[in-house]
């Protein structure tokens, strides 16, 4: 050390502690798109914040700085300002067993038991689904999701590609997988045929939307 700066080696860089890389951005950077204002912010440790005093900065739909709304107002100029009042702010929840297109089904053959609520009510229904159908159940289910806090999701069902094609519409994050079953799946004119676990991952699941095959 020397007047109380550190020395540094030729070609060594020394980033700021990880706790002021929001300060630092926000001296680089000013301007943002959203600050969101609210009555209390659930964060780590670090970022706790005085009731009546947490915001949020937002540019390019990425956050950049966590805190106290007083700080926050005095380092960004956002191009919306949003105040939630009585409000808490959180990270996203994540939700991770869901067949989201089933919302459409809710209600449906209630309090039976398991196998008798699968085979004699659920898959017939499944047997008959659509591309439509599926999309339509899973947007629902999105809504409800977002409505409700949550912001990613880990999905299996049947049309699996219309469900990670929703997610990216709508801006969710999915981890999507197709169901492979011994059940009957599809319905034909002379009844149901099976349809076994065979052929290779990549051929059974068309490429989608948010798909990538390691």
């Amino acid at each position: 050390m020397s007047n109380g700066r550190e020395i540094l080696k030729p070609g060594e860089m020394k980033l700021p502690e990880r706790s002021r890389w929001g300060t630092f951005c926000a001296m680089e950077q000013q301007a943002c798109d959203l600050l969101v204002t609210a009555f209390r912010m659930l964060g780590g440790a670090e970022q706790s914040s005085a009731a009546g005093d947490a915001a949020v900065a937002v540019r390019d739909g990425k956050i950049l700085e966590t805190g106290s709304a007083a700080e926050l107002e005095a380092r960004w100029t956002p191009s919306v300002r949003r105040d939630l009042g009585n409000a808490l702010l959180m990270p996203g929840l994540i939700n991770a067993h869901t067949h989201v297109p089933m919302t459409f089904l809710r209600g449906f053959a209630d309090d039976l038991p398991l196998m008798e609520w699968l085979t004699g009510h659920i898959f017939p229904v499944e047997a008959r689904l659509t591309d439509k159908i599926v999309s339509l159940g899973a947007r629902l289910g999105m809504y409800e999701m977002m409505r409700t806090g949550t912001t990613a999701f880990v999905d299996s069902y049947l049309l699996e590609a219309n469900v990670l094609q929703e997610a990216e519409r709508m801006g969710m994050r999915c981890v999507g997988g197709k169901s492979f079953l011994l059940f009957p799946l599809r319905h034909t004119g002379g009844g149901m045929v099976r349809k076994p676990c065979t052929g290779s991952r990549r051929n059974a699941f068309p490429a989608a939307a948010g798909c990538r095959w390691p």
